[in-house]
Formats: structure tokens, C-alpha cells, sequence
């Protein structure tokens, strides 16, 4: 009986079990609909999410960093896979093997920015690579000791990174350079430039591209063991410098300031210089050149064909030296720029070179500045502004025996030039007033060049 009841209270569409049957398809569509809306869980943990679980092609690009040597071959990877793997490169990689196989600049950058803090990319061709390869063998230059311990395998490491980067270096800037003595104490033998000091010979002919050297032969931050023969040039290292930039076809600036480079030192490096086809630019400040040394470089401006660079600034050059340099100008149809301030020209050098620029119609800029200049040069000039029309940048300044009269004379001829846009005439006692109205011409005539 109770088997019964409860086989009648179930509804007619259950079974003995007490299941519903699906009898009617309202019933089927409900729970087809329900299948397509799952369940959602919601974690208990908001900040829970499981990592995502790394291709095996980031596994392997990771691998290859860590372990890389320069023997496998990466040639057959895409563009975006050698972007990764430079990336995770580590710093400490040899330099010369990156040479060779990296050539993504993002890993030249990390390895620059970790080894410099200042980091200037417009002087180095907009490439990091060129940056840490060049500033690299400049300290390797500059560190290197003749006497040290270690020099051999110092000079070695230096050589191997020229061989591997020597398309990549097109400039040098070598700051200092360490010395040792060139006499011994005991027998008074006399070393060879290899031993007193860096050798550019082998150097310079690793570097088949190199356009700009400049070289200081001094050395910095010596403190108190500081003698004269860290900043004095020899004449058998002039000798194996002039020798070292002959094979260099291609050099366009040679710059060698602070050197004490006087006129027998300038003479062997002329020689050297005679063949240097490109070179346009020759950067000679700071030194001890004389009336001598002013001819050898006169002959110089006289016979090259692309020089248009000439700065002799602060050296000894007196009237005879400003005479040969006035000569040659008057040969001479490329120099641009020529730069003779704080020597001893006096009136009669100044003169020279004043007239010499009535027959040169190249020149642009001329620095007399600091010449013991006199009212008679500045007679001259005044003449020379009123038919010159190829300079545009002129320093008169400190010089004092200037005065009113060759300031007036200067102003007078100004008046009809119209090509002129700079002219310094500070310190030369021309007075206020024409001062004044030289600017104002100058303005003009900066003015009509806009």
C-alpha cells in the first residue's frame, strides 16, 4: 500500500526513481539553453593569476642567449628573434665576437649606457655600435703603459679589436698618452718610440678608413709624479707619426694640439702630410711652431688641392712665417678658414696677410686676433672690405694699437661691403661710437642674407 501512494504522489512524469522524464520539448530546449551559459567560478583570491606558460621558442631564444659562444649559427632567425636575443645578450660578452655577430643596435646601446654615462651619438655617425667600438680603442690607447707588467698582452688586445673593427672606425680622439722616460739611468741607452711611448705604425695601419685623428702627446691626472717628459713630443715619434699616416688615403682632419711641436718636429710631419690626398682640415693649436715651421706649412697650403682648414692658433709664428703663409694664399684657391690668433705677427705679418687676401678669393673666415695689429694693417683692411666679397667672419679683437683712426678707416670701408656679417673688434680701442655703427652695417648685412 505505501509502495502505491507513493507511486501516486509522483507526477505522472516520473519514473519509479523519482527522475523527471523529459517528455514535453520545453523541458529539452531548458537545459539545451543551460548548457550554453557554463558555470562561472570566482576565485576567492583577487590577486590570484596563474602565468602564462612560456613557448618552447622564448625557452630556446632564452637558451641561446645564456649559453651563446659566437660558434652557432643564427643566420637562419628572423629579424624579430635577433632583436630578443640581443636583448638578453649579457654585457660581458667578448667584444670582438659581438663584433662579428651582433649587429642590433639595442645591444650596442645597453652595453654603452652601462660602461658611460654620457653618451653623445651625433659625433659618432648616429650608430651605437661605433661608439663602443671607438671609445673602446681610445681608452684601450690611452690606458696603455710602455713599462707596465702587462703592456704585451695590453698591446695585443688592442691589435685584435683594431683587426676586428676597423671598418667601423672612422675617427680617433686620443686625449693623453702615457710615457716613460726616454733615458735610462744606468747606461744611457736610448729606447725606441715602441718602448717610450704608443707606436701609431701598427695602429694606423689596421684603420684602412679612418678620416679624422687628433692626437695629444701629454699625459693627464699625473699628480705628483708629473715630469716634462710626459708632455714633450720627440723627433723619433714625429718621425713614426709622419710614417704611420701615409698609408691613410682617406684622412680628412689631423688634429695634434698641446704637443710641443716645434719647427724641426713640424718639418718631419709635413713630409708625412705631402701625401695625404683627402686632407682637408689640419689642426696644429696650442704648440711651439716658429718662422720655420710656418714655411714647411706654407708649402703645404701652396701645393694641396683640398685643404680649406687651417688653425695655427697660439704658437710662435712671427712676420717672416706670416709672410710665407701670405704667399701661399695667394696660390692657394680651397683654404675656407684660417685661424692665426695669439701669435707674434706684429704689423708687418698682419699687413702680409691683409694683401695677400686682395689676390685669394676663397677665403671665408680669418682670425688675427691677439697680433700687436696696428692702424696701418687696419688702413689696409679698410681698403680690403670695399671690393672683398668672400669673407664673412673676421677676428680683429685685443688688439690695441688699433685705436680710433683704424677703427674709423675699418668702419669706412665696411660701409660698402655687403658680404661681411661678423667682425670682432673688442679690444681694440676704436671707441663707442664706432663700435656702435660697425654693429649696426653688420646687422644689415645679416639682414640681407636672411
Amino acid at each position: 500500500m505505501a509502495t502505491r501512494r507513493k507511486m501516486a504522489a509522483l507526477p505522472p512524469e516520473a519514473d519509479e526513481s523519482g527522475d523527471v522524464l523529459l517528455d514535453s520539448l520545453s523541458d529539452h530546449n531548458f537545459f539545451i539553453s543551460a548548457s550554453k551559459f557554463p558555470r562561472r567560478i570566482i576565485a576567492e583570491d583577487p590577486t590570484y593569476n596563474r602565468p602564462e606558460i612560456a613557448h618552447l621558442k622564448t625557452l630556446c631564444l632564452n637558451k641561446i642567449a645564456n649559453t651563446y659562444n659566437g660558434t652557432q649559427n643564427l643566420r637562419r632567425l628572423s629579424s624579430y628573434e635577433k632583436h630578443f636575443l640581443a636583448k638578453r645578450l649579457p654585457l660581458n660578452f667578448p667584444i670582438i665576437t659581438a663584433i662579428r655577430f651582433v649587429s642590433d643596435d639595442i645591444y650596442w646601446q645597453k652595453r654603452c649606457l652601462n660602461q658611460w654615462e654620457i653618451c653623445d651619438l651625433t659625433r659618432y655617425f648616429g650608430s651605437w655600435k661605433v661608439m663602443c667600438l671607438q671609445r673602446t680603442i681610445e681608452q684601450l690607447i690611452e690606458e696603455f703603459v710602455p713599462d707596465a707588467p702587462d703592456h704585451e698582452e695590453h698591446m695585443k688586445q688592442l691589435k685584435s679589436l683594431i683587426v676586428a673593427a676597423n671598418k667601423f672606425i672612422k675617427r680617433l680622439n686620443v686625449s693623453k698618452l702615457n710615457a716613460i722616460k726616454p733615458i735610462d739611468g744606468g747606461g744611457g741607452t736610448r729606447l725606441t718610440p715602441e718602448e717610450y711611448r704608443l707606436n701609431f705604425e701598427t695602429i694606423l695601419a689596421n684603420l684602412p678608413h679612418l678620416e679624422e685623428l687628433s692626437v695629444t702627446y701629454s699625459a693627464t691626472r699625473c699628480g705628483q709624479t708629473f715630469d716634462w717628459y710626459m708632455a714633450r713630443l720627440t723627433y723619433d715619434e714625429v718621425k713614426s707619426l709622419s710614417i704611420a699616416i701615409m698609408p691613410c688615403y682617406n684622412l680628412r682632419v689631423l688634429q695634434l694640439h698641446k704637443s710641443e711641436l716645434d719647427c724641426i718636429k713640424i718639418n718631419l710631419l709635413i713630409q708625412g702630410l705631402m701625401h695625404l690626398p683627402a686632407l682637408e682640415s689640419l689642426l696644429l693649436p696650442h704648440n711651439l711652431i716658429a718662422d720655420k715651421g710656418a714655411l714647411c706649412i706654407a708649402k703645404l697650403l701652396s701645393v694641396s688641392g683640398k685643404l680649406t682648414v687651417l688653425n695655427l692658433a697660439n704658437n710662435r709664428i712671427g712676420p717672416l712665417g706670416a709672410e710665407a703663409i701670405a704667399f701661399a694664399l695667394t696660390k692657394n684657391s680651397t683654404l675656407r678658414e684660417l685661424n692665426l690668433r695669439l701669435n707674434v705677427l706684429h704689423e708687418k705679418g698682419c699687413t702680409s696677410i691683409c694683401r695677400a687676401l686682395a689676390v685669394n678669393k676663397g677665403l671665408q673666415k680669418l682670425n688675427l686676433a691677439s697680433n700687436e695689429m696696428g692702424e696701418k694693417t687696419a688702413e689696409i683692411v679698410g681698403q680690403l672690405f670695399k671690393f672683398n666679397r668672400s669673407l664673412t667672419e673676421v677676428d680683429f679683437s685685443c688688439n690695441l694699437d688699433i685705436g680710433v683712426v683704424g677703427g674709423v678707416d675699418i668702419f669706412e670701408g665696411l660701409e660698402k661691403n655687403s658680404t661681411l656679417v661678423e667682425l670682432d673688434l673688442r679690444w681694440c680701442n676704436c671707441g663707442q661710437e664706432t663700435e656702435y655703427y660697425v654693429d649696426q652695417l653688420l646687422k644689415n648685412n645679416r639682414n640681407k642674407c636672411r
